[in-house]
C-alpha cells in the first residue's frame, strides 16, 4: 500500500515529470487544433463579410447607374 507520508524518490519524481510532459503535449496539441479551427472560422466570417460588402456596393452602383440613365433620357427628351 502507498504511504502518502513517505518521501518521494527520484524515480517517483521522474515518473511524475514524464506524466506531466505527456499531458502537456496532449493539451498543447488540443489547443493547436482549437486555434486552427477558430482561425478557419474567422477566415470564413471575414470572407463572407467581404462578399456581402462587395454585393452591397454592386447594388448601389447599379441603382446609381439606373438613376443616371433615367435622368439622361429625360434630358434627351
Amino acid at each position: 500500500m502507498d504511504d502518502s507520508n513517505a518521501p518521494a524518490t527520484k524515480a517517483d519524481l521522474s515518473a511524475l515529470e514524464t506524466r506531466l510532459k505527456e499531458r502537456q503535449d496532449i493539451l498543447r496539441s488540443e489547443l493547436n487544433e482549437r486555434h486552427d479551427m477558430l482561425r478557419s472560422e474567422m477566415q470564413h466570417m471575414n470572407d463572407n463579410l467581404v462578399e456581402r460588402m462587395a454585393d452591397g456596393e454592386t447594388r448601389l452602383l447599379q441603382a446609381f447607374y439606373t438613376f443616371a440613365q433615367t435622368n439622361q433620357q429625360r434630358i434627351g427628351q
